[in-house]
């Protein structure tokens, strides 16, 4: 197994709109260095894709993985990435890259290591903080005042989103964690220090980013970019024209939020490996329950083959049946039960239904009926068992009409050597 030097953990909660710009940045910060990295995204309870987002970057980057956590909690999702990281430093990193990528070099060796802790400051000698608000400041001072006054006197910044710990103290620290919500950071770092870590603030730039609500831009043109003889420069115009909210998700929100057409189209290419593996003939199942007594039904849908399983968000689906819950998920799929998780289910409701008597001496069972006379299979879309609470399902996917035909237009479509012109020519 590869010895990884870094682990970026991103925890992310309805990032769909920020995350994919801040994995291309780390992408890219990574691929500038020699040694082995891998980033975990950690997404838990979001409402919106970033989950999707996630793991859709995850199978076109193979140092990116994509994980999901089904309560809420940024402390939570920080401790499960921290626990299930593999690197020698394990670097905590907000979804809205606040401070520029490049500063994580500032938390590892050979600029920084005698620690076990390295906290990013924005009060630190050298720190700078931009456009951030007078109120935001001073409410964060507030804060860190009482932080210091009750259980860390000596730390300055104890919440910026951006710390780095060695792995045998993120192993240590993070097992006894408690607290899930955004307090969690004082926590790690009370039991920190009451185990005896160094503990180093490392000053940072640090970006106030208020949801996007703000933005500076220019276009790139020959017009715009100037040479200054040893490197190029391009001046951004301080305007104001996305400090409206509601002006930025008008002008905004083809990006963003893309019409139906092209969600849908999304959707079905990120979906498309699992098509592929059924039309090659490797068997796809999924596998869900149905909580029968439910007002608000809500479904966990596992996606799998016998060499990999992959976890999707939590559908809450009010008035929504099996069915179109199926067609939502799967339009590209027809679905049966699956026989052998059906025949291995029903053998224990044989075995408990028709059991008569078990002979003392030979340890021997018999039962009043077979059970190929008992059992009856069923196919379609039927539970494999039902407990009154629940129904479980386990069903075979195959590829129907819908699905067949996208596969070959995709194909076509992404054919990079199909010819535009035959025949005639374009003057």
């Amino acid at each position: 197994m590869e010895n990884i030097f870094l682990s970026i953990i991103v925890p992310a909660f309805n990032e769909e709109n920020r995350l994919p710009g801040t994995l291309e940045q780390l992408d890219r910060f990574l691929q500038q260095k020699s040694y082995p990295a891998e980033v975990l995204i950690v997404e838990n309870g979001s409402q919106d894709c970033t989950f999707e987002l996630a793991q859709a970057f995850a199978r076109q980057h193979p140092h990116f993985r994509a994980m999901h956590e089904t309560a809420r909690g940024k402390g939570l999702a920080v401790q499960r990435g921290m626990l299930a990281a593999r690197g020698a430093y394990r670097f905590m990193c907000d979804a809205d890259l606040s401070m520029p990528v490049g500063e994580i070099d500032r938390f590892l060796p050979p600029q920084k290591s005698d620690y076990g802790v390295a906290i990013a400051s924005r009060e630190a000698p050298g720190a700078v903080r931009y456009n951030e608000p007078f109120y935001r400041h001073l409410g964060g001072r507030v804060i860190n005042t009482m932080i210091r006054s009750l259980a860390l006197p000596d730390l300055q910044d104890t919440q910026c989103g951006f710390k780095c710990f060695r792995a045998e103290v993120a192993e240590d620290l993070f097992k006894y964690q408690t607290l899930a919500g955004w307090s969690f950071d004082i926590e790690i770092l009370y039991i920190a220090r009451l185990r005896g870590y160094p503990i180093v603030e490392v000053p940072i730039p640090w970006f106030f980013n208020p949801d996007t609500k703000q933005a500076y831009w220019q276009e790139i043109s020959r017009q715009t970019v100037q040479s200054t003889g040893k490197q190029w420069r391009l001046d951004v115009p301080k305007n104001g024209m996305f400090e409206d909210p509601a002006l930025t998700l008008r002008r905004l929100s083809s990006l963003t939020q893309p019409e139906p057409y092209t969600r849908r189209l999304n959707r079905l290419r990120v979906d498309r490996r699992w098509m592929d593996l059924i039309q090659a003939g490797v068997e796809v199942r999924i596998e869900f329950d149905d909580w029968v007594n439910k007002s608000l039904p809500r479904y966990q849908v596992t996606i799998f083959t016998d060499d990999e399983r992959e976890a999707w968000p939590t559908l809450y689906a009010p008035g929504v049946g099996i069915e179109s819950m199926l067609e939502h998920f799967f339009p590209w799929a027809e679905y049966e039960v699956d026989q052998d998780a059906q025949m291995e289910a029903a053998e224990e409701e044989w075995a408990e239904e028709c059991h008569s008597w078990k002979d003392s001496e030979t340890g021997e069972n018999f039962y009043s009926q077979t059970f190929d006379e008992w059992y009856e299979s069923r196919n379609g879309l039927v539970p494999i068992s039902e407990n009154g609470e629940t129904a479980t399902y386990r069903l075979v996917l195959s590829l129907n009409d819908f699905g067949k035909s996208f596969l070959e237009i995709d194909s076509y479509l992404s054919d990079s050597e199909a010819p535009e012109n035959i025949g005639f020519t374009l003057e």
